[in-house]
């Protein structure tokens, strides 16, 4: 059973994840420090057993020197985070001056996933059958019924699709359990601030590059950027984003030549692991990065694991330098911040950097990330887009997991917005098992499911997404839209908000509009209604004036006519949010006809979330939703992989 434990366990009513430093209850989870877990792996290893202070810290330290202070702290967290009384023990048991003994039972997660598949009372019912006749029946039902095989990879073969997110990243973090790093912004000390560009992406790079080192697991990078121009020191930064070690440093650009001075450190006790300083050629930066990616995980290997991280070879060509620049400073820089005229610029300097080096594979990525994304911030037609990213991504050959996935996630991205929801799921999940740690990927994959209805498994994504880039805009308001068609408003609010401030843009988010509606902030509302619209012949001034009554059921009849005659003259609204106050007012017919319109000519413009909305409820339970589902593919997509949520 030992060898279970690393792949994780139940102890009582807790989940623990140890390659995730994670205890998973019934409210919530609690991210564990990672000699804090060691001691709990230590005694689940050694259950029912009375474990001695000198044996776990040597087993949990490596013969490192510590205090018996440091032990006693690390099981008084630990008691903390599982809820245990140190006088009336129920998990862990304290022997004075000798040491600890967990009481609770410990059972490895694959061998209770084999225990909870199995019928028991088949198993008792037929124990007497001779074993020929067993053998002879099972033979029998192998000829006459299908055998549904289940990939032990898939979704399928867990409880739970956040089981399957775990099963990923602990995958990807190797069987011999995971180092963990943060990469803090490098430090621009060079006299023109313009190199702060310079700076943070050499930065993300670095964190990239340190991603494909399997039995490590590197912060997100927006969470690490959280620190930047820091005061805190790093064991301090260390245990707030719950890593092993820290890696940081400074550049300095003098012209055409480059100066980096980088520090790696141990959390546990702020003393430096490694530092070397590294000059070179701007154009050889490609390069530098690469070797001092090496050489800190060569350095994290030394000292953590022993020699179990797998250091992969560099295999992409350097790309020209200039181009890297387009890219790494300008194309990926305008993506992330969304909006048309930032992704028409991305999209231009992507192209830039491709006819400098057409063999360069994270330019075809980028360009092809910002070019998926255009008809939606834009007027663009959307299958003419999506063809030309489909030339793009079969005219370049790409060979890095990590892009492979990018690429699938491109690809899904695109089949479920044609309404190809099967080939769409397949897609993430080969994108999921190449790239576990895109949190881009899990932001994508959760709209999808909410497109077929799955709301608590979009959840789950988006949640994965934020765990795995806490501060980045769109991932928060995505969190968002995810809770609040779970009905949780409060927490839809926080993350839009958090969003909002980190730089996302309400006003072109519908779902946000939906959640001024449930909490009656009619004015805010009337204020997000008039500014998109600003600048447009069609702004809805019977909805901006009667905002606070046109979505009361008692109403409808009253909104209908006023909708009509507004749409009639020309002021009922953008085409984009047409269908979705068709179902927010309650008018069936007209969603119905809308949908049916859009359906072929601008299917982008169809907010197909909102169908699975309380407020949509109506709209589902129609005559006409069952051949709804049926001619746009749902029915096929739910009869393979599980219908939509029930209300």
């Amino acid at each position: 059973m030992n060898s279970n434990i690393r792949r994780g366990f139940q102890l009582g009513d807790w989940r623990v994840i140890p390659d995730r430093g994670l205890l998973k209850g019934a409210d919530g989870q609690v991210h564990l420090e990672p000699k804090v877990m060691e001691v709990l792996v230590c005694l689940a290893r050694h259950q029912d057993k009375v474990v001695k202070r000198d044996e776990l810290i040597n087993e949990v330290w490596g013969g490192t020197p510590v205090t018996d202070e440091v032990l006693s702290r690390a099981v008084s967290v630990l008691r903390t985070s599982l809820g245990d009384d140190r006088m009336k023990p129920l998990f862990i048991q304290t022997l004075p001056k000798v040491g600890y003994r967990l009481l609770m039972p410990v059972t490895p997660l694959a061998d209770a996933s084999a225990a909870n598949n199995s019928d028991r009372s088949i198993i008792n019912k037929w124990a007497a059958v001779p074993a020929a006749i067993l053998i002879m029946a099972g033979a029998l039902a192998y000829w006459l019924w299908p055998v549904d095989v289940v990939d032990p990879r898939s979704p399928a073969a867990f409880a739970q699709i956040s089981d399957w997110f775990d099963f990923l990243a602990e995958e990807k973090a190797g069987t011999g359990g995971a180092t963990s790093i943060a990469v803090l912004p490098f430090e621009n000390l060079s006299e023109n601030n313009s190199s702060d560009f310079f700076s943070d992406g050499l930065t993300d790079e670095l964190t990239v590059s340190l991603s494909k080192v399997r039995g490590l697991k590197v912060v997100a990078r927006r969470s690490s950027y959280s620190f930047k121009n820091r005061t805190a020191d790093v064991p301090t930064i260390g245990r707030l984003l719950n890593v092993d070690a820290v890696f940081e440093g400074t550049i300095r650009q003098d012209g055409e030549q480059l100066r980096i001075n980088a520090q790696l450190s141990n959390v546990s006790d702020g003393y430096l692991i490694w530092s070397d300083s590294f000059e070179c050629a701007a154009a050889d930066i490609f390069n530098m990065q690469e070797s001092m990616a090496t050489a800190v995980a060569e350095a994290l290997r030394g000292h953590f694991t022993g020699g179990s991280l797998q250091i992969p070879l560099v295999e992409e060509a350097p790309p020209d330098m200039e181009a890297y620049q387009l890219y790494l400073v300008n194309g990926n820089f305008l993506w992330k911040l969304r909006g048309e005229q930032p992704l028409r610029k991305s999209i231009e300097l992507y192209r830039q950097a491709l006819a400098i080096d057409p063999g360069f594979s994270r330019a075809y990525i980028g360009l092809a990330n910002s070019l998926v994304l255009l008809p939606f911030y834009s007027l663009e037609p959307m299958e003419e887009i999506f063809q030309e990213v489909d030339e793009i991504l079969a005219n370049h050959q790409f060979s890095d997991d990590r892009e492979l996935g990018e690429v699938e996630a491109i690809h899904a991205f695109m089949a479920y917005h044609r309404w190809q929801w099967i080939e769409a799921e397949e897609r993430f999940r080969r994108a999921l098992a190449l790239a576990p740690d895109s949190p881009n990927v899990y932001v994508w994959y959760s709209q999808h499911l909410s497109y077929v209805g799955r709301r608590k498994d979009s959840l789950e994504a988006a949640k994965r997404a934020r765990e795995l880039d806490e501060i980045s805009p769109v991932i928060n308001d995505r969190l968002g839209v995810a809770y609040l068609w779970e009905n949780d408003n409060v927490r839809a609010a926080e993350h839009f908000a958090i969003g909002a401030q980190l730089g996302f843009q309400n006003v072109i988010n519908p779902a946000y509009m939906i959640l001024l509606l449930r909490l009656e902030r009619y004015d805010e509302f009337r204020s997000v209604m008039a500014a998109f619209h600003r600048g447009t012949p069609a702004s809805p001034d019977w909805l901006i004036e009667n905002a606070d009554t046109v979505f009361l059921k008692e109403n409808r009849k009253m909104a209908l006519e006023l909708a009509l005659q507004a749409r009639q003259e020309g002021r009922f609204g953008l085409s984009g949010l047409e269908f979705g106050l068709w179902v927010l007012i309650g008018a069936n017919d007209q969603a119905y006809a809308n949908f049916t319109a859009l359906q072929n000519s601008a299917p982008q413009y169809l907010q197909l979330e909102v169908v699975f909305i309380e407020e949509a409820r109506d709209f589902r339970e129609d005559s006409r939703f069952r051949n709804l589902a049926r001619e746009i593919g749902w029915e096929e997509y739910w009869n393979k992989y599980g219908g939509p949520d029930k209300d």
